[in-house]
């Protein structure tokens, strides 16, 4: 075995946690409703995140990611904003609360595209500041006034 191979190995022993199961992939029209109804937000411009905690204790971490049609016209465009989302925050999941990531509190969110020809690095840099905000905001417990009033969507 190469140098090479074996540094990758222990990568990838070292940083366990860098899949994104189906199970973590927020589905369901019912839990997107009670996401937009209530819910803070965090914006890194061409990026958006609402979250909430969920109270109820069987519910787990689940993220979703949304690239809307009136931002990327093509099918195209929309699944490839949303693969650059999903694989942003894969590589990047670590940055939030053990309890998070270990499905401790019940914890949704979604990630949302708002602008047009997002590169990776863009993305991911975006993605960091953002995860690095929730993860502030959740482990200091303090909430501002905006975490508290819901947030009204058109």
């Amino acid at each position: 075995m190469t140098q090479e191979k074996a540094r990758n190995r222990v990568r990838i022993h070292q940083n366990p946690d860098r899949t994104l199961p189906r199970s973590k992939i927020l589905r369901g029209k019912l839990n997107f409703q009670r996401l937009f109804e209530r819910s803070s937000v965090i914006k890194q411009s061409p990026l958006l995140c609402r979250y909430r905690i969920d109270s109820n204790i069987d519910s787990r971490s689940m993220f979703g990611f949304i690239a809307p049609k009136k931002v990327f016209r093509r099918a195209v465009d929309r699944n490839r904003t949303k693969r650059l989302l999903r694989e942003a925050f894969r590589l990047n999941q670590h940055l939030l609360p053990e309890s998070v990531r270990n499905n401790k509190i019940g914890f949704h969110a979604v990630f949302i595209a708002t602008g047009n020809n997002l590169s990776f690095s863009d993305t991911e840099k975006r993605m960091i500041s953002i995860l690095n905000e929730i993860s502030r905001r959740l482990t200091s417990g303090s909430t501002s006034e905006s975490d508290n009033n819901p947030q009204k969507t058109d």
